[in-house]
């Protein structure tokens, strides 16, 4: 996520890498990439919320969807700022993530298993938000996983919020979250079998 939109991918099929980027999400695959599509947000049609990508192991095909879903950061910062009068902002910024989230989630729910989604959630598995719209989802840190395993860190904590999903008929044979590289969060890396049909 947040790839700058004028800074080339350094990877390449002489590389034995594959690789689509589509406003600021790029997806880097050692599978081909068979085709791909971008899902803008509902609220900020600006900004790119997902790319849905078919990749073709040898197996057969696999859908992974990378996301980066909208931050509450707006929101919460008027309540740091104002107090109770930053509340109403607060709100409309829950119910806009909600909107994007049921958008998002709705068109990946379409796509053929297996499937993949994996990136910046923006919430934690608590989140009402999160169990409604991908609840449904095995995520690779809680099967298999082990610690707090937060992603991002601020002044004050360490939370959870970016994650690896797989649909059901899959098994995480691990999960971990690596060390810092550089970014204002961390990276999850998780290990999956397909399971035969």
């Amino acid at each position: 996520e947040e790839w700058p939109p004028d800074f080339p991918v350094p990877l390449s099929t002489r590389s034995g890498w594959h690789f689509a980027k589509r406003g600021g999400i790029v997806v880097a695959s050692r599978f081909p990439i068979e085709s791909c599509r971008e899902l803008n947000s509902p609220i900020e049609n600006w900004r790119c919320a997902a790319l849905l990508c078919t990749l073709r192991p040898p197996a057969g095909p696999i859908q992974f969807c990378a996301v980066h879903l909208m931050t509450p950061r707006p929101g919460l910062a008027a309540l740091l700022h104002v107090g109770f009068r930053g509340v109403p902002e607060l709100e409309e910024i829950i119910s806009q993530r909600r909107e994007e989230s049921h958008l998002i989630s709705g068109e990946i729910a379409k796509l053929a298993d297996p499937k993949f989604v994996a990136g910046d959630f923006n919430m934690p598995m608590e989140s009402q938000i999160y169990q409604k719209n991908w609840g449904q989802y095995l995520n690779s840190f809680h099967q298999a996983g082990w610690g707090w395993g937060f992603t991002k860190y601020t002044r004050w904590h360490g939370v959870r919020i970016d994650h690896i999903l797989a649909s059901r008929g899959t098994f995480v044979s691990r999960s971990y979250v690596g060390g810092d590289v550089g970014s204002d969060h961390r990276p999850v890396i998780a290990e999956f079998t397909l399971q035969a049909p």
